[in-house]
């Protein structure tokens, strides 16, 4: 029980609401119907009697010779007694002193009224409900019919008969709470309940879509990261379910990220330790000896370790250089920025770049670029490392008197480039491994010259650009890498 409320603890505050709700309308709704009621009653009391003191004196005359007749005082009496025994009437003057009264058994404490009410219900002739003052109670107001009293003319006084007395008010309110209001009560409270019970049901029903989505979150903050909130409307829970199925997806996302990254840390140590160890121990090693058999050794064999030293660090500064701009790369430190190249003169000054080398190693490089290629978006920093990468392997591997060949041109909307060279080439074996990571294909006259990051780092950039590259060889003949770049 403790746990179905726990669970259920919206729902039970929005009943507890509702109750609350409900319990302040239904109250209001009942003082609201008990004040109209009572003045409904008023209203229609003074409108059915309206005539009553004008008809009065048709019988009996109020004044004679500008005097109070008392005798016709007493007459009143009488016919009081005869219609209705809890009338109140007054003889008043024009100012509203209380000239004479017929009262029974009651004590009347005002000496006068207010005449204001007076008149306006005689000028509207009783169509307008007005509460006159009561004689007897002078704090409150009653109901009333009046009637002036002339005579040859002149305005000697009113009749003023307040039709609902304190005991028939009385007699009314204990009539009203004796049945009226028991049955109100009692019709109250049973809708009350019942509001409340269909109310609750419902509070149940709308709020079981919090409460699955309270109890997703739980599980996802517990460490289950695949739960997700089954969405089966287009409504707000549906719209509050998709955004946190999408707010879950991209935390998701950025811890696989981060457990990416602390991968490559890791990865960045081990390699570090493992591929630098070998050309710092070289350079160790040499600059050991030379220290040691530094007045034996001949100058040229000096010149030679010398050499060997500063091959090593050149090997060692490219392979740091090239794991921490794969590291950044691969950890999305070096954001894409593409504009809009144009090809042809990009390619070709890549080329320009790499013409004294070849014609240094006695290699031809031959360029076929057409004029006429479209425009490539990509970011031309990263596209010139690419080719760079790529050339240079290219010269690395390819023998002298050997040839490479750039070429470009646009193949079923995509535009191709390809970089070729004449040499030993690769075997089916290597081609599946050869944009891994630290893989290097065995060639005993250049295994020392690559840090086997090259290709990596071509294979993610080619990524970045959502461009393909492949590469197909036949040895000793031809190797061919292919870049393929979607149309812009």
């Amino acid at each position: 029980m403790k746990h179905l409320i726990g669970s259920n603890r919206l729902a039970w505050r929005l009943s507890l609401a509702l109750f609350a709700i409900l319990l302040s309308v239904g109250c209001t709704y009942i003082w609201l119907t008990a004040r109209t009621a009572k003045a409904y009653y008023q209203e229609t009391t003074q409108r059915l009697h309206a005539q009553v003191a004008e008809h009065m004196l048709i019988e009996v005359e109020p004044f004679v010779d500008g005097l109070v007749n008392e005798a016709a005082v007493g007459q009143i009496m009488h016919a009081m007694m005869a219609v209705n025994p809890l009338l109140e009437v007054y003889i008043v003057s024009p100012e509203g002193q209380i000239l004479s009264y017929v009262v029974l058994d009651q004590e009347v404490e005002a000496s006068s009224i207010d005449t204001q009410p007076v008149r306006e219900f005689i000028s509207s002739k009783g169509a307008n409900f007005v509460l006159g003052d009561d004689p007897r109670n002078p704090n409150q107001k009653a109901v009333f019919s009046a009637a002036p009293v002339r005579v040859d003319g002149h305005m000697l006084g009113y009749i003023y008969m307040v039709l609902a007395t304190e005991e028939y008010t009385g007699a009314a309110d204990v009539f009203a709470s004796s049945n009226f209001l028991k049955m109100a009560g009692s019709s109250f409270f049973l809708t009350l309940l019942l509001a409340f019970v269909i109310g609750s049901g419902l509070i149940l029903l709308l709020t079981r879509h919090v409460r699955e989505v309270v109890n997703t979150v739980k599980q996802f903050a517990t460490g289950d990261h695949g739960a997700r909130i089954a969405v089966k409307r287009n409504d707000e829970w549906g719209v509050l379910g998709n955004n946190f199925n999408d707010m879950a997806d991209t935390i998701v996302q950025n811890i696989d990220a981060l457990k990416q990254v602390d991968k490559l840390r890791k990865e960045l140590v081990a390699n570090i330790s493992h591929d630098l160890r070998s050309p710092i121990s070289i350079i160790h090693g040499y600059a050991e000896t030379l220290t040691i058999k530094y007045h034996t050794l001949p100058d040229s064999e000096k010149l030679a370790y010398l050499q060997i030293m500063i091959r090593n660090t050149e090997r060692l500064n490219k392979m740091v250089s090239d794991l921490f701009e794969l590291t950044r790369l691969e950890s999305n430190l070096t954001p894409l920025q593409p504009v809009k190249l144009a090809i042809t003169p990009f390619l070709t000054a890549m080329i320009e770049e790499f013409q004294l080398q070849a014609r240094e190693q006695d290699i031809f490089i031959d360029l076929d670029i057409p004029s006429n290629l479209p425009t490539l978006y990509a970011d031309p920093t990263l596209l010139e490392r690419v080719l760079q990468n790529l050339l240079e392997n290219a010269l690395k591997y390819t023998p002298t008197k050997g040839r490479i060949r750039l070429d470009s041109r646009v193949e079923s909307g995509s535009l191709v480039v390809s970089i070729s060279n004449t040499g030993p080439g690769i075997s089916d074996s290597d081609l599946p491994f050869l944009f891994d990571r630290y893989y290097k294909v065995p060639q005993p006259d250049h295994q020392t010259k690559s840090t086997g990051l090259g290709l990596a780092i071509v294979k993610k950039i080619m990524d970045m650009h959502r461009a393909i590259i492949s590469v197909t060889s036949k040895p000793n003949e031809l190797t061919t890498f292919k870049l393929i770049f979607p149309s812009s």
